[in-house]
Order: structure tokens, then sequence, then C-alpha cells
């Protein structure tokens, strides 16, 4: 491409022949500027780790989008291109990079684009690793909303369900509370009465002069024990209900003696006997909260009851109406098992014996329920509630540790 003697650029001579019915006429000429086409050529919009390039038939570069590259790889090797004489495009494969090449039809000039695989691949490795980088990011996003979301339902549901629970137990609490007013009542009815009737009779025997020192000793020292067992009662009853989380020592058998004072009245109404196992030798000492496990003892009792008064009903008095109740320890664990030989639990009502819908082995319970006997043994007393056996006799058995901490 010489230098133009007027235009002072590098210019290209074109040259075409006038033909007449196929008759040679002459020679029509023209010069076009290389800049122009070449930078038509440079506007092409290629992938970034793609170049082009155009080279003449004896290798020399017209015009590359990477000259230093280009150079290097075509005009050092363009033996391996001037193969393509008359093909229309070959590719050819130089060290990592894939060129490929077409010769154009009305010059003899070469048209290339080649790639460099190093390029190419480190590229697509890139946008790879910053798609996936994204999508990461979008899903730990997501992750994160959707786990949010779900730990605020969760625990949105978990309060409602505290609430329910609660309520249900406070209800069912109350009823307790009231079935048991009348065993109170009556409990405290006796030793009031032979409260009155000794006061009465003292006073008789005043008025009528005959009352002698040591009959006024003995009359005075009846009314101390009415009296003691009055404060007894209202004692074991007022802190039986107030709900007292704090963990204390204690000695076990006074509990359930403590339990059985409560519902003493109430069994001796439907001719029950109970009975305790205990072993007086070695007394089991617990450090634990007292209440919950005397307000256990108080369903596994009322639940037996229940169970004795419906098999009365069935066969009539010819069973056994009798609740015995056997403690241990061992291995850390206090085991206390109460046993009745009533109906028994059968297969069908083993399976919501302890749910939350059913709040008693029998009818006519209305305490707070196996349900809340089980929740207080597993959260509160590190234990379990559980029917050790279903029938003839049936067992259930309250396994709790015996020494908490007030961090546990």
């Amino acid at each position: 491409m010489p230098i133009h003697a007027r235009l002072l650029e590098k210019t290209m001579n074109i040259c075409s022949p006038i033909m007449q019915k196929s008759e040679f006429k002459g020679v029509m000429c023209g010069i076009l500027k290389a800049d122009s086409i070449f930078q038509k050529i440079q506007k092409l919009q290629l992938p970034h780790e793609a170049y082009y390039f155009i080279v003449n038939a004896e290798g020399k570069l017209l015009s590359s989008s990477e000259e230093s590259l280009a150079k290097e790889i075509i005009e050092g090797h363009f033996s391996k291109i001037a193969i393509l004489d008359h093909n229309e495009s070959q590719t050819i494969s130089y060290q990592n990079h894939i060129i490929n090449i077409s010769k154009m039809k009305q010059f003899d000039w070469y048209v290339g684009i080649g790639m460099d695989k190093d390029k190419v691949f480190g590229a697509s490795l890139h946008k790879i690793i910053y798609h996936g980088l994204a999508l990461f990011i979008g899903f730990i996003c997501v992750a994160i909303i959707v786990s949010s979301a779900f730990e605020f339902m969760r625990r949105r549901v978990e309060r409602k369900q505290k609430e329910y629970e609660f309520l249900l137990e406070h209800r069912s609490r109350l009823a307790e509370i009231g079935e048991l007013i009348s065993g109170f009542n009556h409990q405290l009815r006796q030793p009031i009465n032979s409260l009155s009737l000794m006061l009465s009779n003292i006073l008789q025997l005043s008025e009528n002069r005959v009352l002698k020192q040591d009959m006024l000793e003995e009359s005075v020292q009846a009314c101390q024990k009415s009296v003691q067992l009055i404060d007894k009662t209202m004692t074991i009853f007022r802190n039986f209900y107030r709900c007292n989380q704090e963990i204390t020592t204690f000695d076990l058998n006074d509990c359930i003696k403590s339990v059985l004072h409560i519902v003493f009245t109430d069994f001796v109404r439907y001719n029950i006997n109970f009975s305790v196992n205990e072993n007086k030798d070695i007394p089991i000492t617990m450090t634990s909260v007292e209440n919950f496990v005397q307000q256990i003892l108080l369903v596994l009792l009322q639940n037996a009851k229940d169970a004795l008064l419906e098999e009365e009903l069935k066969q009539g008095n010819t069973i056994n109406k009798k609740i015995l109740i056997t403690t241990k320890a061992e291995y850390g664990k206090v085991i206390i098992d109460v046993i009745d030989w009533g109906g028994g639990v059968d297969a069908h009502a083993r399976e919501t014996l302890f749910s939350m819908t059913k709040n008693s082995q029998k009818k006519q319970g209305s305490g707070i329920g196996l349900f809340f006997a089980k929740k207080l043994a597993q959260e509160k007393l590190l234990g379990d509630l559980v029917l050790e056996h279903p029938n003839n006799p049936t067992i259930f058995r309250l396994s709790i540790a015996q020494y908490l901490t007030c961090k546990e």
C-alpha cells in the first residue's frame, strides 16, 4: 500500500476490467484510503477474549485488534496460513490459541479471528465464580429470610401454645381445687366439732361445779390436739396450692403423707384404702421442688381413685379398692409407683393417655391431668412419668432426679 502523492496516506489501488460483449475495452482504476477500511473493521464488537487481524499473502499484518499479539503469532508463523491458497477458511491451533482464517475472494488478503484458550477459560471461570457467588449469596439471603420467618412463626406458635397450656392448666387446677374443697371442709369439720363438744362439756361441768383439775387438763389437751390438727390441715392445703417453685430439701415420706392427708376424707368416703410401702430404716431425702412432686402424686391418686370407682360400677363391690404407693431411690433417681387394682388402661386409651386432649385416665377425672403431670416431671423435675403396667394391677411410675440444683 504505497503513499499517495496527493493524499499523503496509504491507499489501495483497485482496478476492474471493462468488458463489452466479451471483448476487452479497457480498465477502470481507483484508490481507497486504507485507514477508512481498517477503522470500520476496528469498530466491530468482539468478545474481550477474541482478537481479529488482516494479513496479506506475504504474511504482513495489515490490521489487528491486538497488534503485538497478532504480529507474534501471524507474522512469525505465516507458513501455516499460506496453505489456505484456495480454501475459503481453516482453523489453526497454535500453542494455546485457536485461529480461524478465511481468504478474501477479491483480494490476496486473509481475515482471521483468534482466541486465547487460557483467557477464554479464565473469563468463563470468572463468570462462573461470579454468578455462583451471586447465587450463593442470594441463597444465603433467602435462607436467612426464610429461617427468620420460620423462627418468628415458631416462637409465636410456641408462645401461643404456652399461653394455651397455662390457661388450660390454670382452669384444670381450679377444677381440682373445687373438687378438694369438700374434702377440706370435712377434714376441718371433725376437729371443729370435737373442739366444740369438749368446750361445751367443760362449760357444763363448770356450771354444775363438778369440774375437777385433772378433767380440765385432759380436756384442754384434747382441745389443743384438735387445734393442732386444724392448723396442720390448713398449712398443708395452703402450701399445696401456693405453687411454690423453690428447690428445698425434704423427706419424701413426709411429702407423700401430706398428699394423703389432703385426699384422706375423700378416699374414706368411697371406702378406698391406701398404703405406703415405706423403707423406714433408710429415709429418702430429696432436694427438689416439693410442690411439683405433690401435684403429680395428687394426679396419680385421683386417677387411681377414678379407675377404682369406674370398675366398681361395672363389677359391684367385689373389687379390691386399694391404692399402694411404693418408693425407692437408686442411681440418683427416686422412683415412685402408684398402683391400683381398677379396670386398667386399654390399648386405645394408651395412645392418648398423656396427650393434651385427654386430662384423665377415666371419664370421671377432673385433675390437672396426666399431660401436665408428665410435663412437670420432664421439664421441672428432670424425670418422666410413664405407664409401667397397663392392668392387673395398673402401675404408673414417676422417676425424677433425687437432687436438683438451682441451675438445673
